[in-house]
């Protein structure tokens, strides 16, 4: 058993409840954690497909992140059952998907954030 990592993916993106957010977005970071069984034989010989391909994952998340949600649990969701379904391999999937200087009234808060793994 292996775990990939691909941690700090950032994303300007317009994703949130209020129409404001819609309109003038955000910072947006993704970490993402991938179990899987690698195939030891598959990778020896350099070959892609003994492994999770990183640019495959990143893409999902490119591509979610440009399709406004009014929540970041349902983004990250998306974002998980995507990753998850990408090879029998994958064990477990988990997501930490942080939404920099979310305008809630009357703080200075850095981020908020959801943390998630699939299978749930």
């Amino acid at each position: 058993m292996a775990t990939i990592t691909m941690a700090g993916l950032r994303f300007y993106a317009y994703h949130g409840f209020y129409a404001e957010e819609q309109k003038v977005g955000t910072n947006y970071i993704i970490d993402i954690h991938i179990d899987t069984q690698l195939n030891i034989e598959s990778l020896k010989k350099g070959d892609i497909e003994g492994t999770i391909n990183y640019e495959k994952v990143f893409l999902i998340c490119q591509r979610h992140m440009q399709q406004p949600q009014k929540l970041i649990e349902t983004l990250a969701i998306n974002i998980l059952e995507e990753t998850y379904a990408l090879s029998p391999m994958i064990n477990q999937v988990k997501i930490l998907l942080k939404k920099h200087h979310p305008p809630i009234i009357g703080s200075d808060l850095s981020y908020t954030a959801i943390e998630l793994k699939i299978p749930f």
